[in-house]
């Protein structure tokens, strides 16, 4: 289940979170993370830049030695503009921390 637009949480990594967010967004008072929360986001990200290893073995010719995955999080339009065809969302990315290969196996 999805919260309302602007509150989408993975692990508490908010949609305000991200570049390119109004200034209203940014004041909002940020809540920190639970230990699970933290715990739960590093394995998240660990298990990101592995797959993403998997996923192009022709690069830096098949050795590289870093990887830096970025998060992408679109927010669909409100659910009374459903019917809207003219009706956009917003996308917005978060760039994840470069890690060294070696630390990922």
């Amino acid at each position: 289940m999805v919260p309302p637009s602007g509150t989408y949480q993975w692990g508490r990594v908010r949609a305000s979170d991200l570049p390119g967010n109004t200034e209203k967004e940014a004041k909002k008072k940020q809540l920190p993370l639970l230990p699970y929360e933290k715990t739960s986001r590093e394995q998240a990200e660990r298990f990101l830049s592995r797959y993403s290893l998997t996923q192009m073995p022709g690069v830096c010719a098949g050795r590289p030695a870093a990887v830096q995955v970025r998060v992408y999080v679109h927010e669909l339009p409100p659910w009374s503009q459903r019917k809207d065809e003219s009706a956009k969302g917003s996308t917005k990315y978060q760039d994840l921390s470069w890690r060294e290969v070696d630390t990922l196996k």
